[in-house]
């Protein structure tokens, strides 16, 4: 049982050598793309006419509100993605507490994000908060793996030394 559970550590920790930094990577691509909107986006005010929240088996929920707001004279609707300190701070009892809010967005990329000016800190916190705990992951998998795989080495076993007779037969 105990080999089992610690057999399991070692993969674990071997996928975060691999894993810990991708993700970090993947956290820091999302602090430049809110820091790039920030800077180049155009501001605008959006009808938010709903939301809508989604649990994950082991992730964290996630939190959407649809936008709709008028984009050079053309209408456009989005589900922006906000942080759970936002949603927590624009949901009571299950219903919306605003009925429109800032947003940002790049009028030349139909296909980039749209964020809500007032959670861009908070989105960045997050995200920066993960960029740390993915380097740290990646730390700790590569001292554990190397503890596991290096200090787990057993020793040669010496070829058994030929038997010797000490008996007094006279052979």
């Amino acid at each position: 049982m105990l080999a089992n559970w610690l057999s399991n550590i070692k993969w674990a920790l071997l996928l975060a050598i691999f894993a810990g930094p991708a993700f970090a990577y993947w956290s820091y691509t999302e602090v430049q793309k809110f820091n790039r909107i920030s800077a180049e986006g155009v501001e605008a005010t959006a009808v938010i006419d709903g939301g809508e929240s989604h649990s994950g088996r082991r992730s964290g929920t996630t939190y959407k509100v649809h936008a709709i707001w008028d984009a050079n004279g053309t209408e456009r609707a989005e589900n922006i993605t906000i942080s759970s300190a936002y949603a927590h701070k624009i949901i009571q009892d299950d219903y919306l507490t605003i009925e429109s809010a800032q947003i940002k967005y790049l009028p030349n990329e139909p296909t980039a994000e749209a964020v809500v000016v007032e959670d861009i800190p908070n989105q960045i916190e997050n995200s920066t908060l993960m960029i740390y705990l993915g380097a740290g992951a990646g730390v700790v998998g590569l001292i554990g793996s190397a503890i596991f795989f290096l200090g787990g080495r057993k020793k040669k076993a010496e070829p058994p030394k030929p038997a010797t007779s000490t008996s007094n037969l006279g052979f």
